[in-house]
């Protein structure tokens, strides 16, 4: 199976709107294209579903980040799925 990503930028821009973070990003695949429609998926410690959204075109994604945020998930037909802690994934690259 093809790694899913090979770049991946998640950017926690601390932008307080009551009380919540954004988690933004664009996701590439290994040929540093955009990946469009990607499910970015933002878990619980207990890996339950919190909020969810897609990548659009140029693989670019936002979503808010509620306090007991633990996990992101991002997922696509035909690639590996990204699954990691959010404080491991800060400025991420792979």
């Amino acid at each position: 199976m093809r790694t899913f990503i090979t770049i991946v930028i998640l950017v926690l821009a601390a932008l307080r709107v009551q009380a919540q973070t954004t988690i933004s990003g664009r996701i590439f695949n290994e040929q540093n294209t955009p990946v469009e429609f990607a499910n970015v998926v933002i878990l619980a410690a207990d890996s339950s579903f919190l909020y969810g959204t897609i990548s659009d075109v140029d693989g670019r994604f936002s979503i808010a980040k509620p306090q007991n945020a633990e996990f992101v998930n991002i997922s696509y037909i035909g690639y590996e799925t990204f699954y990691k802690k959010l404080s491991e994934v800060v400025d991420f690259q792979r």
